[in-house]
């Protein structure tokens, strides 16, 4: 029995544990910026960008994907335990190449809630870095190029530095390994 190329290739991939994947994400840029990627950190389209400030993480995702279980776009936010975090607006802003107003999207916290004078308090304290996560609701398609201005947010009462990101849609081919 003869096999065709393409049957060997892909008898060869499944036997490695790999397999070709294409997508399209959201690609983020702003100065200082670390990629990651959407599985496993190491694998997949570099989807997510973290930065630091003051000895605050952030980590930003504006392509919610299955990989990833995020089902909305959003941010983290890691730090100390005793770092008072505050953030008196919960919205951004959204300019999208095309539209001639920008978006205002909210920011709604799925870890913690804040307190009337705008502190957030995590909902479950642990000991080490608290870790806070915020979805941004009622954000348009993010199809072409665009920038995203966050809110102030303040580690015990001094502005992180918190930069306008800029975004477009890429494209994305590569190879994943199953086991992941």
């Amino acid at each position: 029995m003869k096999l065709s190329l393409p049957t060997i290739l892909i008898a060869a991939a499944s036997l490695s544990g790999c397999f070709p994947y294409a997508t399209t994400y959201v690609h983020l840029d702003v100065e200082n910026i670390e990629r990651k990627h959407e599985i496993c950190r190491q694998y997949g389209a570099p989807a997510m960008a973290s930065f630091e400030s003051n000895g605050v993480r952030s980590e930003f995702n504006l392509n919610p994907s299955k990989a990833t279980y995020d089902k909305v776009a959003g941010f983290t936010i890691t730090a100390a335990q005793n770092v008072v975090l505050s953030m008196p607006d919960d919205r951004v802003r959204v300019t999208i190449e095309g539209r001639a107003e920008p978006v205002i999207a909210r920011i709604v916290s799925t870890s913690a809630k804040r307190s009337a004078n705008v502190q957030l308090i995590a909902e479950r304290a642990r000991p080490g870095n608290q870790r806070y996560r915020f979805d941004l609701m009622d954000l348009p398609p993010l199809s072409s190029r665009g920038t995203l201005e966050l809110p102030a947010i303040y580690a015990d009462g001094i502005a992180l530095q918190v930069p306008t990101l800029t975004f477009e849609r890429r494209g994305f081919v590569g190879i994943l390994p199953l086991n992941c």
